[in-house]
């Protein structure tokens, strides 16, 4: 038989039971930080994407000439679809004979964020390529 030692301690079943309660409290605040995270690390991706949708929008548009009927006065709204994920699309040109404004909106379909969901709006303004007069000194 062993002998037991009268100063012998350890740890009761109440201190056990409270340190596992402090880290159960603990590991939830941590996870609940890291869904917080992936949540908005999601949205600003929806919001990434949806810049490079309007900047691709805008490099087709100042590539076509400027009589082309896609810079033509008037709003138009299409979808379109990156990396899986939806986007609608607004079209806003105005302008002159001379000089066209364009704006773009593309919002984002399926953002889980209200934040994520609001548009992003690019606005950018097309000149016709007409020659002046030169004078020659």
């Amino acid at each position: 038989m062993k002998k037991q030692l009268k100063n012998q301690q350890g740890f009761t079943l109440i201190e056990t039971c409270i340190a596992l309660m402090i880290l159960a409290v603990a590991a939830l605040g941590a996870a609940s930080l890291f869904l917080y995270a992936v949540r908005y690390n999601s949205g600003a991706n929806d919001r990434a994407l949806a810049v490079a949708a309007a900047q691709t929008q805008v490099e087709q548009l100042m590539r076509v000439n400027y009589s082309d009927a896609s810079l033509a006065a008037g709003t138009t709204n299409t979808t379109v679809t990156i990396a899986g994920r939806t986007y609608a699309v607004n079209k806003v040109v105005a302008g002159t004979a001379t000089l066209k404004t364009i704006r773009l909106s593309v919002t984002p379909r399926s953002a889980g964020t209200t934040w994520a969901a609001t548009p992003v709006v690019v606005n950018a303004q097309r000149a016709a390529t007409t020659q002046g007069q030169f004078y020659v000194l």
